[in-house]
């Protein structure tokens, strides 16, 4: 796998596959020398941010785990906080899906509200759908995600962003 780094996605020839998606991404991940070549084009999974042990989840923390950890070591990855994409901040009031689950919040049958009773549901939409976004400019087929999570959760109740991602055929696993 070769060497990444950040590089703004303004300078990107690839900017023309987010438009009409309403996601705006301020980086994108390239190889060390400056080139966007087979990098974007190789299959990735996206995963939860806080499960590779960056600090996004809501209380500032990360949540690393070792079976995904230990998975991530043989593929390509690109970590991702739908929440963070819908424009909440780190640390942010805890939420939970109210009356359904992640396909009744998409269908506007149910509600994500945070303890402080606020609706918080367009900002979870938005951050699913940010991240379905950049799940198909990447091809990406795979993603690992938080478990318990209103947004990245899979069984149970799943979450705003798994569900959304399970509706477009992408597999989810989750962890954690």
């Amino acid at each position: 796998m070769p060497p990444l780094f950040l590089k703004p996605l303004y300078e990107s020839p690839v900017m023309s596959r987010f438009e009409d998606t309403g996601f705006h991404p301020f980086v994108v991940p390239v190889c060390r020398d400056g080139g966007y070549g087979e990098t974007l084009l190789k299959k990735t999974c996206l995963v939860s941010a806080c499960l590779a042990g960056l600090c996004t989840r809501y209380d500032g923390k990360s949540k690393p785990d070792p079976a995904c950890l230990a998975l991530l070591e043989s593929m390509e990855w690109l970590p991702i906080c739908p929440e963070q994409l819908g424009g909440l901040p780190t640390p942010r009031t805890p939420a939970d899906i109210v009356d359904g689950d992640g396909q009744d919040v998409l269908a506007g049958k149910a509600a994500v509200i945070d303890r402080n009773g606020v609706d918080v549901s367009t900002r979870f939409i938005l951050g699913a759908r940010q991240t379905l976004a950049v799940a198909r400019a990447r091809n990406i087929e795979l993603a690992l995600l938080k478990s318990g999570s209103p947004s990245c959760g899979v069984s149970g109740r799943p979450g705003v962003t798994a569900a959304l991602l399970l509706q477009h055929g992408i597999d989810c696993r989750e962890f954690g």
